[in-house]
């Protein structure tokens, strides 16, 4: 951040597969993950946001846009990196804020 004092800086804030959506837990049962509930939560994310915020650095909190979907295809199953879709997604939020910011 201070060798780039003249750029800007934000912070892509990525939620949990489960986060977005219960059935994903269902494909992790079926690969024999064990789950427990509760742990994956959105605390450390709310401290992350909270501490960039106090801090003046903008953040892009994509799990609203995401749970928007409604569905299991913005994750992959086996790895639960994002599909394509959810690449578009997460792209388009980056694009819109800088957008915002004037880029």
């Amino acid at each position: 951040r201070d060798i780039y004092k003249d750029k800007p800086f934000i912070l892509l804030i990525n939620p949990a597969h489960v986060q977005v959506n219960d059935g994903y837990l269902k494909e992790k049962e079926s690969l024999n993950y064990l789950y427990v509930p509760g742990i994956i939560n959105g605390n450390l994310q709310k401290i992350i946001i909270s501490w960039a915020n106090e801090n003046n650095i903008t953040t892009i909190d994509v799990l609203p846009k995401i749970k928007d979907e409604d569905n299991l295809d913005v994750f992959y199953k086996i790895d639960f990196h994002y599909t394509p879709k959810g690449n578009k997604i997460v792209a388009d939020e980056i694009y819109n804020e800088l957008k915002k910011e004037g880029l």
